[in-house]
């Protein structure tokens, strides 16, 4: 008799943990789910937005003339200076082109860098045939552009222009991940989970 009490009051004292076990298990798994809809409301809003967001317009550059360059974003591709060369396949090295960047008043500096031809591709403008030469990226706003170098002056069409002409990466991204969050809550919070 005593035994059967002593294991009565086991029980009694044990179903109250095991309860708290699973009330504080509930809790975690409403707060992590919670945390990842929530996560995944805000990316699919930033996917919304990048969507959105219009590429660089075109700006044509003068030679020897200062040309303020457009503004980007973080969703886009930045821009890139394309120039009509006589050979696609071996265009000028940007020193050739003579090109400096000035921005906020500062000191000019040299742009650079070579674009990676496999991925801004050639373009066409104005019926010209159009070759990236200088990877601008993202310049700041209301940075300019001179180019006064001998490949520039050769060149018979310089342009500015969206280093990706197609739709960006990101906000695709962005949206991917945003409805991946929303799967991840929906199987760990406890409401959606018990549907």
């Amino acid at each position: 008799m005593l035994e059967l009490l002593a294991q009565g009051r086991n029980v009694k004292k044990t179903a109250p943990k095991s309860m708290t076990d699973a009330q504080r298990k509930r809790s975690v798994s409403f707060f992590i789910g919670t945390a990842l809809l929530v996560a995944g409301a805000i990316c699919l809003g930033v996917g919304i937005f990048a969507w959105r967001v219009l590429p660089p317009p075109p700006v044509k550059v003068t030679t020897a003339v200062l040309t303020t360059l457009p503004s980007t974003s973080i969703f886009d591709s930045g821009v890139t200076l394309f120039a009509a060369v006589p050979d696609h396949r071996n265009p000028p090295a940007p020193r050739a082109l003579g090109c400096r960047l000035l921005a906020g008043g500062g000191p000019s500096t040299e742009a650079l860098t070579r674009p990676v031809p496999e991925l801004v591709g050639s373009r066409v403008v104005d019926g010209t045939a159009l070759t990236g030469v200088v990877d601008l990226r993202h310049p700041a706003d209301g940075a300019q552009l001179i180019c006064d170098g001998p490949a520039a002056r050769a060149s018979s069409s310089l342009w500015v222009l969206p280093s990706n002409d197609g739709a960006a990466d990101q906000p695709l991204a962005i949206i991917v991940t945003a409805l991946l969050l929303f799967g991840l809550g929906a199987l760990v919070h406890p409401r959606t989970r018990s549907i």
